[in-house]
């Protein structure tokens, strides 16, 4: 009787450890998709190239602008031949840092790019305008 109390209760802790293991696997995955995964793209490479040539967010931040290690993934969309994505990231130089939020589209027949910076509660626009990276379209 005792063998059986025995074998229940560490199937019991078997149970709790791997209900444990799951969650924390599903957890660390989401937060890779939302913190580190857009490191990778070509719309971030495209965003921090702009935000790094840019005179305004080198006059607030300084030079060289250092991009933040996480990208809050706000939105993201890609289907067929579009894309659509939102993104916050931060980035630091000499002078300070600040947050930079982009939103691109872009697609066959059309594409837009909006970034803007926020220093100390101020948003300063940095580019708004046309897709002007290449894109897996061929755009």
């Amino acid at each position: 009787m005792r063998r059986i109390a025995t074998f229940v209760v560490g199937l019991f802790i078997l149970k709790k450890v791997l209900a444990f293991l799951f969650s924390f696997l599903v957890l660390a995955g989401m937060g890779y998709i939302f913190l580190f995964s857009m490191h990778h793209t070509n719309e971030y490479a495209c965003v921090m190239s702009h935000v790094k040539d840019s005179t305004i967010v080198r006059q607030h931040v300084g030079s060289p602008v250092v991009p933040g290690r996480f990208v809050f993934l706000s939105y993201w969309r890609s289907g067929g031949a579009q894309v659509e994505t939102a993104f916050t990231t931060t980035v630091s130089g000499p002078n300070g840092q600040g947050r930079v939020r982009a939103e691109l589209f872009h697609s066959l027949a059309a594409s837009a790019m909006n970034i803007e910076l926020e220093v100390d509660r101020e948003i300063i626009p940095v580019y708004q305008g046309e897709y002007l990276c290449r894109s897996a379209f061929g755009r």
